[in-house]
Protein backbone atom coordinates (compact mmCIF):
# COMPACT_ATOMS: atom_id res chain seq x y z
CA UNK A 1 0.00 0.00 0.00
CA UNK A 2 2.51 2.41 0.87
CA UNK A 3 4.53 1.55 -2.15
CA UNK A 4 1.09 2.45 -4.51
CA UNK A 5 0.64 5.98 -2.59
CA UNK A 6 4.43 7.00 -3.25
CA UNK A 7 3.43 6.30 -7.20
CA UNK A 8 0.43 8.13 -7.06
CA UNK A 9 1.70 11.09 -4.55
CA UNK A 10 4.43 11.00 -7.44
CA UNK A 11 2.04 10.84 -10.52
CA UNK A 12 0.06 13.79 -8.85
CA UNK A 13 3.09 15.67 -8.23
CA UNK A 14 4.09 15.75 -12.30
CA UNK A 15 0.49 16.62 -13.48
CA UNK A 16 0.46 19.78 -11.20
CA UNK A 17 4.27 20.93 -12.39
CA UNK A 18 2.82 20.22 -16.16
CA UNK A 19 -0.29 22.34 -15.37
CA UNK A 20 1.32 25.29 -13.85
CA UNK A 21 3.81 25.36 -16.95
CA UNK A 22 0.90 25.48 -19.29
CA UNK A 23 -1.36 27.63 -17.38
CA UNK A 24 2.17 29.89 -17.13
CA UNK A 25 2.41 29.69 -21.30
CA UNK A 26 -1.18 30.57 -21.65
CA UNK A 27 -1.22 33.41 -19.09
CA UNK A 28 2.01 35.10 -20.25
CA UNK A 29 1.14 38.17 -22.04
CA UNK A 30 3.23 39.07 -25.42
CA UNK A 31 6.09 40.93 -24.89
CA UNK A 32 6.28 43.00 -27.57
CA UNK A 33 2.57 44.41 -26.82
CA UNK A 34 4.34 46.92 -24.85
CA UNK A 35 6.38 48.43 -27.16
CA UNK A 36 5.87 51.73 -28.60
CA UNK A 37 9.39 51.55 -30.72
CA UNK A 38 10.30 52.11 -34.02
CA UNK A 39 13.54 51.05 -36.02
CA UNK A 40 14.86 52.92 -38.97
CA UNK A 41 17.64 51.80 -41.24
CA UNK A 42 18.80 53.61 -44.54
CA UNK A 43 20.64 51.47 -47.38
CA UNK A 44 22.67 53.41 -49.92
CA UNK A 45 24.07 50.90 -52.49
CA UNK A 46 26.00 52.04 -55.31
CA UNK A 47 26.36 49.25 -58.75
CA UNK A 48 28.79 49.56 -61.59
CA UNK A 49 26.55 52.63 -62.90
CA UNK A 50 23.55 53.03 -60.57
CA UNK A 51 22.71 54.16 -57.35
CA UNK A 52 20.12 53.51 -54.96
CA UNK A 53 18.32 54.14 -52.10
CA UNK A 54 16.14 52.15 -49.32
CA UNK A 55 14.35 53.07 -46.32
CA UNK A 56 13.26 49.90 -43.54
CA UNK A 57 10.81 50.97 -41.37
CA UNK A 58 9.85 48.83 -38.51
CA UNK A 59 6.89 49.66 -36.33
CA UNK A 60 6.51 47.13 -32.69
CA UNK A 61 3.26 49.21 -31.90
CA UNK A 62 1.53 47.58 -34.91
CA UNK A 63 -0.08 50.77 -35.77
CA UNK A 64 1.67 51.48 -39.07
CA UNK A 65 -0.51 50.66 -41.66
CA UNK A 66 -0.21 49.61 -45.43
CA UNK A 67 -1.53 53.13 -46.57
CA UNK A 68 0.43 54.89 -44.41
CA UNK A 69 3.29 52.83 -46.01
CA UNK A 70 2.89 54.06 -49.37
CA UNK A 71 2.46 58.16 -48.28
CA UNK A 72 5.27 58.52 -46.79
CA UNK A 73 7.44 61.65 -48.98
CA UNK A 74 10.58 59.72 -49.66
CA UNK A 75 8.31 57.42 -52.21
CA UNK A 76 8.36 58.24 -56.18
CA UNK A 77 6.65 57.45 -59.41
CA UNK A 78 9.93 54.78 -59.36
CA UNK A 79 9.78 53.68 -56.14
CA UNK A 80 9.19 49.78 -55.01
CA UNK A 81 6.83 50.00 -51.76
CA UNK A 82 6.69 46.76 -49.93
CA UNK A 83 4.37 46.53 -46.73
CA UNK A 84 4.07 43.20 -44.23
CA UNK A 85 2.07 42.77 -41.13
CA UNK A 86 4.53 40.38 -38.86
CA UNK A 87 3.97 38.94 -35.99
CA UNK A 88 5.86 40.87 -33.30
CA UNK A 89 6.12 44.03 -36.14
CA UNK A 90 5.01 46.04 -38.87
CA UNK A 91 7.22 46.46 -41.85
CA UNK A 92 7.63 48.91 -44.67
CA UNK A 93 10.42 48.98 -46.98
CA UNK A 94 10.84 51.42 -49.83
CA UNK A 95 13.43 51.31 -52.63
CA UNK A 96 13.87 54.26 -55.15
CA UNK A 97 16.71 53.12 -57.81
CA UNK A 98 17.99 56.12 -59.82
CA UNK A 99 18.77 55.33 -63.74
CA UNK A 100 19.42 58.40 -65.03
CA UNK A 101 23.03 58.83 -63.72
CA UNK A 102 21.69 61.70 -61.39
CA UNK A 103 21.07 60.72 -57.33
CA UNK A 104 21.34 63.17 -54.25
CA UNK A 105 23.56 61.16 -52.15
CA UNK A 106 26.56 59.86 -54.28
CA UNK A 107 29.23 61.24 -56.69
CA UNK A 108 31.95 59.19 -58.89
CA UNK A 109 33.79 60.90 -61.45
CA UNK A 110 35.68 59.88 -64.80
CA UNK A 111 38.21 57.71 -62.83
CA UNK A 112 35.88 55.86 -60.32
CA UNK A 113 36.62 58.16 -57.66
CA UNK A 114 33.74 58.35 -55.03
CA UNK A 115 32.43 60.83 -52.98
CA UNK A 116 28.96 60.49 -50.57
CA UNK A 117 27.36 62.20 -48.57
CA UNK A 118 23.88 62.14 -46.78
CA UNK A 119 21.45 64.09 -44.34
CA UNK A 120 19.69 61.02 -42.03
CA UNK A 121 16.12 61.66 -42.02
CA UNK A 122 14.57 62.12 -38.57
CA UNK A 123 11.05 59.96 -37.54
CA UNK A 124 8.60 63.26 -38.35
CA UNK A 125 9.64 63.52 -41.65
CA UNK A 126 8.24 60.03 -42.51
CA UNK A 127 4.51 61.10 -41.58
CA UNK A 128 3.58 57.75 -40.69
CA UNK A 129 0.52 59.00 -38.48
CA UNK A 130 2.02 56.83 -35.54
CA UNK A 131 1.54 57.44 -31.71
CA UNK A 132 2.73 60.21 -30.20
CA UNK A 133 4.28 57.51 -27.40
CA UNK A 134 5.85 55.68 -30.08
CA UNK A 135 9.38 56.79 -30.43
CA UNK A 136 12.56 55.80 -32.50
CA UNK A 137 15.20 53.73 -30.46
CA UNK A 138 17.52 52.90 -33.06
CA UNK A 139 18.88 54.32 -36.21
CA UNK A 140 21.40 52.50 -38.71
CA UNK A 141 22.63 53.42 -42.25
CA UNK A 142 25.13 51.29 -44.04
CA UNK A 143 26.90 52.38 -47.25
CA UNK A 144 27.26 49.50 -49.83
CA UNK A 145 28.44 48.76 -53.28
CA UNK A 146 30.14 46.40 -56.41
CA UNK A 147 33.58 46.61 -55.81
CA UNK A 148 33.92 49.53 -53.57
CA UNK A 149 37.05 50.51 -51.64
CA UNK A 150 36.49 52.94 -48.82
CA UNK A 151 39.03 55.41 -47.68
CA UNK A 152 37.73 57.85 -45.42
CA UNK A 153 34.59 57.62 -43.30
CA UNK A 154 32.87 60.25 -40.74
CA UNK A 155 33.05 59.78 -37.24
CA UNK A 156 30.94 57.13 -36.11
CA UNK A 157 31.22 54.62 -39.04
CA UNK A 158 32.49 51.36 -38.67
CA UNK A 159 34.27 49.63 -41.63
CA UNK A 160 33.07 45.94 -42.35
CA UNK A 161 35.80 43.43 -44.76
CA UNK A 162 33.88 40.34 -44.61
CA UNK A 163 33.29 40.69 -48.37
CA UNK A 164 36.56 39.81 -49.78
CA UNK A 165 35.08 41.87 -52.98
CA UNK A 166 33.72 44.88 -51.36
CA UNK A 167 34.12 47.27 -48.34
CA UNK A 168 30.72 48.11 -46.15
CA UNK A 169 30.95 51.16 -43.84
CA UNK A 170 27.97 51.08 -40.77
CA UNK A 171 26.83 53.56 -38.45
CA UNK A 172 25.37 51.53 -36.18
CA UNK A 173 22.51 53.46 -33.54
CA UNK A 174 23.84 56.58 -34.53
CA UNK A 175 22.78 60.14 -33.33
CA UNK A 176 24.43 61.66 -36.33
CA UNK A 177 22.57 63.64 -38.94
CA UNK A 178 25.14 64.08 -41.47
CA UNK A 179 27.15 61.00 -42.58
CA UNK A 180 29.97 60.67 -45.17
CA UNK A 181 32.54 58.87 -46.80
CA UNK A 182 35.36 58.46 -49.60
CA UNK A 183 36.91 56.30 -51.77
CA UNK A 184 36.82 54.08 -55.51
CA UNK A 185 34.98 51.50 -57.45
CA UNK A 186 36.69 49.13 -60.12
CA UNK A 187 35.71 50.50 -63.55
CA UNK A 188 33.80 48.10 -65.97
CA UNK A 189 33.50 48.49 -69.98
CA UNK A 190 29.62 50.03 -69.23
CA UNK A 191 31.31 52.15 -66.26
CA UNK A 192 29.45 56.00 -66.46
CA UNK A 193 30.24 58.81 -64.63
CA UNK A 194 27.33 59.40 -61.94
CA UNK A 195 26.29 62.99 -60.57
CA UNK A 196 24.86 64.64 -57.44
CA UNK A 197 21.91 66.66 -57.87
CA UNK A 198 18.62 67.62 -56.46
CA UNK A 199 15.71 65.42 -56.78
CA UNK A 200 12.65 64.75 -55.64
CA UNK A 201 12.80 67.18 -53.30
CA UNK A 202 15.85 66.19 -51.95
CA UNK A 203 19.38 68.71 -52.18
CA UNK A 204 22.69 67.06 -51.87
CA UNK A 205 23.99 67.33 -48.36
CA UNK A 206 27.55 68.91 -47.88
CA UNK A 207 30.40 66.81 -47.23
CA UNK A 208 31.78 66.06 -43.69
CA UNK A 209 34.68 67.71 -42.70
CA UNK A 210 36.05 65.52 -40.05
CA UNK A 211 36.52 62.25 -42.05
CA UNK A 212 39.18 60.16 -41.15
CA UNK A 213 40.86 57.56 -43.21
CA UNK A 214 40.66 54.07 -42.75
CA UNK A 215 43.29 51.06 -41.96
CA UNK A 216 42.45 47.93 -44.38
CA UNK A 217 43.43 44.16 -43.28
CA UNK A 218 43.09 43.10 -46.64
CA UNK A 219 42.81 44.10 -50.41
CA UNK A 220 40.03 44.55 -52.45
CA UNK A 221 39.75 40.99 -55.06
CA UNK A 222 39.13 42.61 -58.11
CA UNK A 223 36.89 40.85 -61.06
CA UNK A 224 38.31 39.33 -63.39
CA UNK A 225 36.37 38.49 -66.53
CA UNK A 226 36.53 34.92 -66.84
CA UNK A 227 37.76 33.82 -70.76
CA UNK A 228 35.11 33.22 -72.98
CA UNK A 229 34.19 29.14 -73.60
CA UNK A 230 35.69 27.76 -77.17
CA UNK A 231 32.24 26.73 -78.97
CA UNK A 232 32.83 22.54 -79.03
CA UNK A 233 33.05 21.29 -82.56
CA UNK A 234 32.39 17.46 -82.87
CA UNK A 235 35.08 15.88 -85.29
CA UNK A 236 33.72 14.92 -88.40
CA UNK A 237 32.20 11.12 -88.89
CA UNK A 238 32.99 9.72 -92.21
CA UNK A 239 28.60 11.01 -92.98
CA UNK A 240 29.95 14.83 -92.52
CA UNK A 241 32.27 14.27 -94.92
CA UNK A 242 30.31 12.42 -97.44
CA UNK A 243 28.15 15.21 -97.35
CA UNK A 244 31.00 17.42 -97.67
CA UNK A 245 31.99 15.81 -101.32
CA UNK A 246 28.55 14.78 -102.30
CA UNK A 247 26.83 18.38 -102.51
CA UNK A 248 29.18 20.39 -104.58
CA UNK A 249 29.27 17.51 -106.99
CA UNK A 250 25.32 17.66 -107.04
CA UNK A 251 25.52 21.10 -107.55
CA UNK A 252 27.90 21.11 -110.03
CA UNK A 253 25.91 18.27 -111.85
CA UNK A 254 23.05 20.33 -111.79
CA UNK A 255 24.26 23.59 -113.10
CA UNK A 256 26.09 22.33 -115.90
CA UNK A 257 24.95 18.67 -116.40
CA UNK A 258 21.52 18.85 -116.22
CA UNK A 259 21.52 21.34 -118.99
CA UNK A 260 23.39 19.43 -121.46
CA UNK A 261 21.44 16.43 -121.15
CA UNK A 262 18.10 18.77 -121.88
CA UNK A 263 19.94 20.07 -124.82
CA UNK A 264 21.22 16.90 -126.52
CA UNK A 265 17.81 15.21 -125.72
CA UNK A 266 16.50 17.97 -127.47
CA UNK A 267 18.87 17.62 -130.65
CA UNK A 268 17.77 14.03 -130.73
CA UNK A 269 14.27 14.80 -130.55
CA UNK A 270 14.59 16.99 -133.57
CA UNK A 271 16.81 14.26 -135.44
CA UNK A 272 13.39 11.81 -134.75
CA UNK A 273 11.14 14.19 -136.00
CA UNK A 274 12.86 14.87 -139.51
CA UNK A 275 13.77 11.13 -140.53
CA UNK A 276 16.93 10.03 -141.92
CA UNK A 277 17.43 11.30 -145.51
CA UNK A 278 19.77 9.24 -147.98
CA UNK A 279 22.28 11.66 -149.83
CA UNK A 280 22.05 11.78 -153.41
CA UNK A 281 25.61 10.46 -153.90
CA UNK A 282 24.45 6.89 -152.48
CA UNK A 283 21.24 6.90 -155.16
CA UNK A 284 21.39 4.82 -157.56
CA UNK A 285 22.72 5.95 -161.26
CA UNK A 286 24.24 9.55 -159.72
CA UNK A 287 27.96 9.46 -159.16
CA UNK A 288 29.79 10.85 -156.59
CA UNK A 289 29.28 14.33 -156.11
CA UNK A 290 32.14 15.28 -154.11
CA UNK A 291 36.07 15.82 -156.09
CA UNK A 292 37.15 12.14 -157.84
CA UNK A 293 40.90 10.95 -157.69
CA UNK A 294 42.49 10.34 -161.03
CA UNK A 295 41.08 7.13 -162.68
CA UNK A 296 37.82 7.39 -161.11
CA UNK A 297 35.04 7.71 -163.78
CA UNK A 298 32.40 8.83 -161.32
CA UNK A 299 30.60 5.83 -161.80
CA UNK A 300 28.76 3.24 -158.74
CA UNK A 301 31.52 0.56 -158.45
CA UNK A 302 29.10 -1.57 -157.67
CA UNK A 303 26.69 -1.28 -160.84
CA UNK A 304 27.17 -4.55 -163.40
CA UNK A 305 28.64 -3.67 -167.18
CA UNK A 306 26.54 -2.86 -169.61
CA UNK A 307 28.26 -5.63 -171.94
CA UNK A 308 27.80 -8.48 -169.01
CA UNK A 309 24.54 -10.79 -170.39
CA UNK A 310 23.27 -13.50 -167.83
CA UNK A 311 23.62 -16.07 -170.70
CA UNK A 312 27.61 -15.80 -170.71
CA UNK A 313 27.95 -17.00 -167.58
CA UNK A 314 29.09 -20.48 -167.17
CA UNK A 315 26.37 -23.63 -165.87
CA UNK A 316 26.46 -25.29 -163.15
CA UNK A 317 25.43 -28.56 -162.92
CA UNK A 318 22.38 -29.61 -160.82
CA UNK A 319 22.19 -32.39 -158.88
CA UNK A 320 19.19 -33.87 -160.97
CA UNK A 321 21.78 -34.29 -163.80
CA UNK A 322 24.56 -35.98 -161.98
CA UNK A 323 24.65 -39.78 -163.20
CA UNK A 324 26.88 -41.69 -160.83
CA UNK A 325 29.93 -43.94 -163.39
CA UNK A 326 29.10 -47.36 -164.35
CA UNK A 327 30.92 -50.01 -162.13
CA UNK A 328 33.93 -51.99 -163.75
CA UNK A 329 34.20 -56.24 -163.51
CA UNK A 330 36.13 -57.99 -160.72
CA UNK A 331 38.06 -58.65 -163.87
CA UNK A 332 38.94 -55.81 -165.67
CA UNK A 333 39.32 -54.55 -161.76
CA UNK A 334 41.56 -57.01 -161.10
CA UNK A 335 43.61 -56.70 -165.06
CA UNK A 336 44.14 -52.75 -164.14
CA UNK A 337 45.71 -53.72 -160.71
CA UNK A 338 47.84 -56.34 -161.72
CA UNK A 339 48.44 -55.80 -165.26
CA UNK A 340 51.33 -58.22 -165.80
CA UNK A 341 48.69 -60.91 -164.63
CA UNK A 342 47.67 -63.76 -167.71
CA UNK A 343 44.84 -65.90 -167.70
CA UNK A 344 47.01 -68.53 -166.47
CA UNK A 345 47.96 -67.20 -163.34
CA UNK A 346 44.44 -66.34 -162.50
CA UNK A 347 44.04 -69.55 -159.83
CA UNK A 348 47.33 -68.82 -158.48
CA UNK A 349 47.97 -67.10 -154.88
CA UNK A 350 49.66 -64.11 -156.01
CA UNK A 351 51.21 -64.06 -152.53
CA UNK A 352 53.02 -67.42 -152.65
CA UNK A 353 56.46 -67.50 -152.94
CA UNK A 354 58.02 -67.58 -157.05
CA UNK A 355 58.44 -71.20 -158.53
CA UNK A 356 61.34 -72.40 -159.33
Amino acid sequence: MQVLRRETKTLFLACMCMLSIVGGILGASPAHAARNEVDLSEYFFVGTSSVSYSVYISDYSKTLDQKACEAVPQVTEWSEVHFEAGTYSNDCRITTKFNRFVNPYIEIDDQGNLTFAAKLLKLEELNLGLPSDVKLTRHDAYLQGSYLTISELSPGAVLDEDDSSADEAKWMSTSETLIGAKGSVQMFSDFHAIERKAMNGVVPADLPSDLEAVVHTRSITPYTPSPSPTAYRPARGIGTIIKIILVPVVCLFLIIGVPMIMRANSRRKEREQRGFAVPLSYQSGTGFSGSLTPGDTGQNPFKLSDDFHVEDAPVVPSVQDYSPPAQPSSSSAKSEIFPGDSQTEQGKNPFAPPSE
